[in-house]
């Protein structure tokens, strides 16, 4: 996973370490202590085996985790429609009312949960504020992982399966459409002591 916390930071992604085989960042202070310093990353992964997470926000991302159907778990009353069984359709459903394109050209990646996290550009330290869970801001079963939150990186093994890279591209700017339906932006600052 070094290899993966490496390739991710020269992006200019800020990582740190995940408890092997979970989803648990392995160090407190994680935000602070995330990086894109290969020499801090070497020395961190060479200690021990770590999973690889990403804040998003201090690394110019907004990411849309698109959650997969879930057992039992019925949409909102606004989503229950026909057709719409998870976070993918809803993206779908939103593109379509603002006339846009379902955003595809994106870095991509696949959860072992068999959801899907987009990942978008923009101005690093002016993020919309964090929406995780089943009920966002945008719509229901669309997860927004921005200011205080975190996502796991491809590649990263867990007890669940994979995490899998399906499109590497740059990140697309985030379209104007989505940025609108967020929240407003929170203005942040880099982590202190990180490079």
């Amino acid at each position: 996973m070094e290899a993966a916390a490496l390739a991710a930071a020269s992006r200019g992604w800020r990582v740190f370490p995940l408890q092997v085989g979970g989803l648990t960042p392995a160090v407190r202070d994680w935000h602070d202590r995330a990086t894109t310093d290969p020499e801090r990353i070497r020395r961190c992964w060479s200690a021990g085996a770590f999973g690889v997470g990403i804040v998003p926000c201090p690394s110019g991302l907004v990411v849309l985790d698109l959650v997969p159907r879930t057992q039992g778990l019925r949409p909102t009353p606004d989503w229950d429609l026909a057709g719409v069984i998870d976070g993918a359709d809803v993206l779908a459903m939103l593109a379509e009312r603002h006339s846009a394109a379902y955003p595809t050209e994106t870095y991509t990646v696949r959860t072992p949960f068999g959801g899907t996290h987009l990942y978008f550009s923009h101005p690093v330290g002016h993020c919309p504020p964090a929406s995780p869970g089943p009920n966002s801001v945008l719509g229901w079963h669309i997860g927004l992982r921005t200011v205080g939150s975190y996502v796991v990186a491809a590649g990263n093994p867990t007890r669940w399966g994979r995490f899998t890279l399906v499109h590497d591209a740059a990140p697309a700017p985030l379209p104007a459409w989505l940025s609108n339906l967020m929240p407003a932006p929170r203005t942040t600052t880099a982590p202190r002591g990180t490079a």
